[in-house]
């Protein structure tokens, strides 16, 4: 970055994601400036279990901000995807199962339907959507198309990268 850096009114957040969980004596460098900075920005951690132990440090001389793990860092569980079917309508020998969902996940991730008639590798994607700040979201009307003259029917919610 070039330039002044000062997070007046805001701050850092530190995001873990994928399972990742620095151990102990691990430094990032998090930030380069050309510029000052302010260090006085609060740090915010997400995606790691409480109790995590780190530093900050910022060197005026390479105008490099790090963090430092102090701590084995342990990851926290990635939250459950959870799916409710409304307005389910079976498929018929003519007509494909027809339904709509709500969903709730963690705010901001992007999720899929994805719709299979045999639980194999054969999934077909029906939608997708992030959730809203809530964690909320829905589908509605959407059609399994495979699933005309099919005995079963399957639904699936993907947590999208």
């Amino acid at each position: 970055m070039t330039g002044d850096f000062s997070a007046t009114g805001g701050g850092i957040l530190l995001s873990f994601v994928d399972g990742f969980a620095p151990a102990p004596g691990v430094v990032f460098d998090f930030l380069e400036t050309s510029g000052t900075f302010d260090a006085s920005a609060p740090v915010r951690v997400t995606g790691l279990l409480p109790g995590w132990e780190f530093s900050t440090h910022f060197d005026l001389a390479t105008g490099r901000f790090t963090v430092t793990s102090l701590s084995q860092a342990v990851a926290a569980p990635t939250p459950a995807l959870l799916l409710r079917l409304t307005d389910v309508e079976p498929a018929t020998a003519t007509e494909p199962a027809r339904f709509s969902a709500t969903v709730s996940g963690p705010a901001g991730a992007e999720v899929a339907i994805e719709a299979s008639t045999d639980l194999g590798n054969n999934w077909r994607e029906l939608g997708r959507l992030t959730f809203d700040g809530a964690g909320q979201g829905s589908f509605a009307g959407l059609a399994h198309p495979e699933s005309i003259g099919s005995r079963q029917a399957f639904l699936r919610l993907r947590s999208l990268p």
